[in-house]
């Protein structure tokens, strides 16, 4: 089982380029899932599902703080993006 970030996909060597992507866009789309698994954790009466939320919040930081590494990464466009997310999800 997996809400949004599958665990046991396999991986594959070469064919990703983080140069291809606009990491604003990452940042964003992975804080719009973090969102989501937090409201999971707080709506779901389903304990594996919480836990399942509360595995894949990891994963979802661990690709947040990645994006932000990127050269491209702009920290104004983010901050916009969450605001944004934020209200749309009253977090």
């Amino acid at each position: 089982m997996f809400l949004i970030y599958n665990e046991n996909e396999r991986r594959t060597g070469g064919g990703f380029n983080p140069n291809d992507f606009d990491p604003n866009a990452c940042i964003r789309k992975h804080f719009e899932n973090e969102a989501y698994l937090k409201f999971i954790l707080g709506a779901s009466d389903d304990f594996n599902e919480r836990q399942q939320a509360r595995k894949e919040l990891d994963i979802c930081e661990r690709k947040q703080n990645y994006w932000k590494k990127h050269p491209q990464y702009d920290p104004t466009i983010a901050a916009s993006d969450i605001k944004e997310i934020r209200r749309k999800w009253n977090v």
